[in-house]
């Protein structure tokens, strides 16, 4: 599982580079202003996972969010402070349904 890697929206804007995952795991930091973006640029939709750490007051686990991403479109999910995992140092955890080259990926923060 690697960290994607936080980059800094300043006042003049930012090209963002979008990578390609090289596994089907990620994790990335949480709160404020920060969204993971994410573009399917392949023929087929997939689907991003953030998971939900932790069980809700009846004991049942977390329902995790689950973003199907048409083809050649792209979602931007906010990374909130429910998706913090202690297992991850505070980040969230990330999966994908497949790795292609052409599901690229960022977190950016304003």
């Amino acid at each position: 599982m690697a960290e994607i890697v936080l980059q800094k929206i300043s006042a003049s804007g930012l090209n963002n580079v979008l990578m390609t995952q090289a596994a089907a795991a990620d994790s990335a930091q949480v709160g404020g202003n920060k969204n993971l973006v994410v573009r399917n640029a392949d023929a087929a939709p997939h689907t991003v996972t953030v998971a939900v750490p932790g069980v809700g007051f009846t004991g049942i686990a977390n329902p995790d969010l689950a973003v199907v991403i048409a083809a050649g479109n792209m979602a931007i999910i906010p990374m909130l402070d429910v998706y913090a995992d202690v297992t991850l140092n505070g980040r969230a955890g990330i999966s994908y349904d497949a790795t292609p080259a052409t599901l690229t990926r960022a977190v950016v923060a304003f």
